[in-house]
């Protein structure tokens, strides 16, 4: 029997169904939307920050999983609601392996109106409605005329294949193209040695194009001296890196922050989120670590890492922040590599 027009297997369906059906078709089509913008600016390390392959590879593939989902969908395919249920699922899960730091770190960060909260709450929403959908596409389908014929279900999931295996070759070779040109360009330099445009008790590595500036003093009473200022810029995303000397105290890593932080001031922690600190190491040294957010009135919130490392004249404070929207994991990644690749100068 012959299939009914797009449209009328559409008015077949219950209103519910429809606006369900509707809801994940944007949805989808939102992802892929993202999904191609990051993989155009970033190539096939568009996802770089986060640190696990697996990861990485998944976000790349949802380039062909999400218009795939949408494609099933809006033919009302049985297989739409299944596979959206499972891309769901998958998405959730990477997002809150990749950002668990984050939010243990800043529980307030999960109300924001994007990322974790609207990926999660659409995994609940599908994971709800799939089941249903499904039933609705399945009755419609029996009520059209029962099943195709085993070489119509041979040449669908045939044409089903060689779309997402398509799919995917055209997006690695367009991912790797654009990532090669994006790292051609890229350098990496040293700074804090003797000659280099920051001259510090510390070194450490900085990737991509950096601009240096004379770094503003600090009042006297601070208790620190101003070393270095960069900004960074990749893309359309900046962030500056700032590296101070504190110049009073016994060069306890701890207590080292607490004074660059300003904790004895009577307005600490006002628009701060998250801020707890962490004994670590970095360059062979003690040193302690913090990871906030700042959320002044009527600006852009300030993602902000900081880490205090003992040196042989005290301790020196590494400062790296963003607050520009989707800046997160290019920070963290700055501020992961200065930290990394960070040696105490004269040391052996």
């Amino acid at each position: 029997m012959t299939s009914p027009r797009l449209r009328q297997r559409w008015s077949a369906l219950p209103v519910w169904a429809r606006w369900v059906a509707a809801t994940y078709a944007f949805a989808f089509t939102q992802g892929t939307c993202a999904h191609l913008i990051d993989l155009a600016r970033g190539g096939i390390h568009a996802y770089a920050a986060f640190p696990q392959v697996p990861l990485q590879v998944f976000f790349i593939s949802l380039v062909v999983l999400d218009p795939l989902t949408v494609f099933l969908v809006i033919r009302l395919h049985r297989a739409g609601p299944w596979l959206a249920c499972g891309v769901m699922l998958a998405d959730a899960t990477a997002n809150w392996i990749g950002n668990w730091q984050w939010a243990t770190a800043d529980p307030a960060s999960l109300l924001r109106p994007v990322g974790l909260l609207p990926i999660t709450l659409f995994t609940l929403y599908v994971l709800v409605t799939c089941r249903p959908l499904y039933r609705a596409f399945d009755a419609r389908w029996k009520a059209a005329g029962g099943r195709r014929s085993g070489r119509e279900r041979a040449l669908l999931r045939c044409r089903i294949r060689r779309t997402v295996c398509s799919g995917f070759v055209v997006v690695l070779l367009a991912g790797a193209a654009s990532g090669s040109a994006r790292e051609e360009p890229e350098s990496v330099a040293t700074l804090g040695g003797s000659g280099s445009v920051c001259e510090m008790p510390v070194t450490f590595e900085v990737r991509g194009l950096w601009k240096a500036t004379p770094p503003l003093p600090n009042p006297e009473w601070s208790g620190f001296d101003a070393l270095c200022d960069l900004t960074l810029e990749e893309e359309k995303r900046k962030v500056t890196l700032r590296v101070d000397a504190i110049k009073t105290g016994s060069g306890d890593p701890l207590s080292s922050l607490r004074l660059h932080e300003g904790t004895d001031l009577g307005n600490y922690g006002e628009y701060m989120h998250g801020g707890r600190m962490e004994a670590t190491t970095a360059a062979g040294q003690p040193a302690e670590e913090m990871h906030y957010r700042l959320s002044p009135g009527g600006a852009h919130d300030i993602r902000v890492h900081k880490i205090a490392v003992v040196v042989p004249e005290g301790a020196v404070v590494l400062n790296v922040s963003s607050d520009c929207l989707g800046c997160e994991g290019y920070a963290r990644r700055v501020y992961e590599e200065a930290k990394s690749t960070m040696r105490v100068r004269g040391a052996a």
